[in-house]
């Protein structure tokens, strides 16, 4: 009878939360390295599998002990996520003793999973990498929470998800390696930035929208410059600012070419140019070398009064000194 009690409930957690399970997103935390040595470096990857969904966004944290690891590097080249919303960072958790790595993203398209003409179905993507070192013995968890995962379906319907966390141990033996560099010599992909406008945002002035992909080391930063004209080739010669994701315009009459220069970790750049939308009048092409014409015009003005002044001067010396040498 025991027996026939514990297979009813079994039946009851397979069918009874069979169907969620298995439609949930789930989040998983791997490493080839589950047992590092004392002050090894290692790397644990954040995996997602949309269990046969599309995703459209999602949101959650990645939480480590603290006292154990030591968090050296966040890569995001090769990551699902085309837009970050909140770029991965490190920060304190909530759980005492622990640190977190905060991200959330945006994959327009929807993420369906990693297809290939190698294995049948679809794949885990990645989501992130993070370097680690082990700096104490002991053994600890990394773990995802506080996962939201939002659907593509027009509606943004939240799924439900859950995480497999990956359990570690550090060990006695004492390894010192160097921290493995990801060799990226290619820019960041080609991206087209796109000017626009709402009344909701930025007091409804005009702001340009931008992201790019660099599948190597993974973007650094953005900068932009702007600059009324024909486009200059020479992109050195630009006052470059670094900037964010949305960029409020400085020239809301659109007047001025853009230029966002992607940068990744490596230091390769990528620019894309966006050419103004209105055309300059006029006096906005002319207005530089009318302001030239205008000061060789006032230095003309101001030389030949200081002639005159000179020569003027010089009359009343040489009178005054004829005037003195005369009886």
């Amino acid at each position: 009878m025991k027996h026939l009690f514990s297979f009813a409930i079994l039946l009851f957690l397979l069918f009874g939360f069979g169907t969620q399970l298995v439609s949930a997103v789930l989040f998983e935390v791997s490493s080839q390295t589950r047992e590092p040595a004392l002050y090894q470096h290692f790397q644990v990857d954040v995996m997602l599998n949309p269990e046969n969904q599309a995703i459209n966004a999602f949101e959650a944290r990645v939480v480590f002990p603290e006292e154990l690891l030591a968090l050296e590097e966040i890569r995001d080249g090769d990551s699902i996520v085309t837009f970050w919303v909140e770029k991965p960072k490190e920060g304190t958790a909530t759980e005492e003793g622990l640190r977190q790595v905060y991200f959330s993203g945006v994959i327009p398209g929807g993420f369906a999973g990693v297809l290939s003409p190698y294995y049948e179905g679809a794949r885990a993507g990645r989501v992130l990498s993070l370097l680690f070192t082990a700096k104490e013995i002991g053994s600890g968890m990394i773990d995802v929470k506080d996962q939201m995962v939002y659907l593509h379906d027009g509606l943004g319907t939240q799924t439900p998800s859950f995480a497999l966390p990956l359990s570690f141990k550090v060990g006695r033996e004492i390894v010192v390696s160097p921290i493995p560099i990801v060799q990226d010599e290619d820019p960041p992909e080609p991206f087209t930035p796109e000017i626009a406008q709402d009344i909701d945002l930025f007091e409804g002035k005009y702001f340009l929208v931008f992201v790019a992909q660099d599948k190597g080391s993974g973007i650094d930063h953005y900068e932009i410059a702007e600059k009324r004209g024909v486009e200059i080739k020479a992109y050195e010669k630009l006052r470059w600012r670094e900037v964010l994701s949305p960029y409020v315009l400085q020239d809301q009459e659109l007047k001025s070419t853009l230029y966002v220069k992607a940068v990744d970790r490596a230091g390769n750049e990528r620019v894309a140019v966006v050419p103004p939308e209105n055309e300059l009048s006029l006096y906005d092409k002319y207005f530089f070398w009318i302001i030239i014409l205008g000061g060789i015009l006032g230095l003309i003005f101001i030389s030949i009064l200081w002639r005159k002044k000179r020569s003027r001067w010089l009359k009343e010396k040489w009178t005054n000194s004829i005037k003195w040498i005369s009886p």
